[in-house]
């Protein structure tokens, strides 16, 4: 068993609605083995209340990291996956069971983020934004939709099996999203001051595909320190607007 994997995935919750299912997604977490939990945005909760839906869980609950964005939750974690119902665009959700062992395998040795979003409408597109990739979690079709303590637990579990399997899993070298965010700002700032786009939203279809190609490709901290100064370069060489 990795112990690493269980420091290293981290669950988020974006916008949560209801106290009770923080609570049941601390049981999710004391079910499975895992420790980390974050909260963007959520409803109000008391540390009483949590144990009494989970007991034996004030170790835990204390730890609970509470954000006032979602990036700033997301900024020294070096991979993020959404989970979502459906696709949006082109952002294809890949199924858990397809994508769970290079999730455990980038666990392994890097910070992972698994978001979930809110009760009633799930993960909104600027969220969707932030991910890696997207996840879906094969249910009937004829009652696709999950309660969210339900999502991480079954999520969570199917981690938990695989980290506990005796096959070794590679090592990774994962730049983290602040990083990603900074080489996308820049990227950003080199396209406007090159007119590479007719419209704002042709440049930001533009800057997420670069976002989705970091994603595919894992760079390494200094590889994208690397491209980061490239960008840093043609930016300081063009003249200014």
């Amino acid at each position: 068993m990795s112990s690493t994997i269980f420091s290293n995935v981290i669950t988020v919750l974006h916008e949560p609605q209801r106290e009770v299912n923080i609570g049941s997604t601390v049981r999710a977490l004391l079910n499975t083995g895992f420790q980390r939990l974050r909260l963007v945005q959520p409803v109000t909760y008391s540390i009483e209340r949590l144990d009494d839906m989970a007991h034996r869980s004030a170790a835990l609950v204390e730890q609970i990291e509470s954000y006032a964005s979602l990036g700033e939750a997301l900024a020294n974690v070096s991979y993020v996956v959404g989970f979502s119902g459906r696709s949006r665009g082109e952002r294809q959700a890949l199924s858990l069971p397809e994508f769970a062992p290079s999730l455990t395998a980038l666990a392994a040795t890097a910070p992972v983020a698994l978001v979930f979003g809110r009760e009633d409408r799930g993960l909104d597109n600027a969220a969707i934004e932030q991910c890696s990739q997207l996840i879906s979690i094969p249910v009937d079709p004829s009652y696709p939709s999950l309660n969210l303590a339900d999502a991480v637990l079954l999520a969570l579990y199917t981690i938990r099996g695989l980290a506990t399997s005796a096959e070794p899993l590679p090592s990774l070298d994962l730049a983290d999203q602040a990083a990603h965010d900074l080489l996308l700002n820049l990227l950003d700032q080199l396209l406007t001051k090159l007119k590479f786009s007719r419209t704002a939203g042709q440049q930001a279809s533009a800057v997420r595909v670069m976002r989705d190609l970091l994603a595919r490709s894992r760079p390494s901290p200094s590889e994208i320190a690397l491209v980061t100064a490239m960008c840093r370069k043609m930016l300081a060489a063009l003249p200014p607007n």
